[in-house]
């Protein structure tokens, strides 16, 4: 019962902690995405 228990417990972590990093990486993915989107706007893309 206990080895039960202790396997529930340690997937249970694993999977918040998968979670956590994705999360993670998806919003650094995003705010790259707006900080490229904000460098297009203030710098011209071809200037001449």
């Amino acid at each position: 019962m206990r080895k039960l228990l202790s396997l529930v417990t340690v997937a249970l972590v694993v999977l918040a902690g998968c979670n956590t990093v994705r999360g993670t990486v998806n919003g650094l993915g995003k705010d790259t995405q707006k900080a490229g989107e904000w460098v297009q706007e203030k710098v011209p893309a071809n200037p001449q």
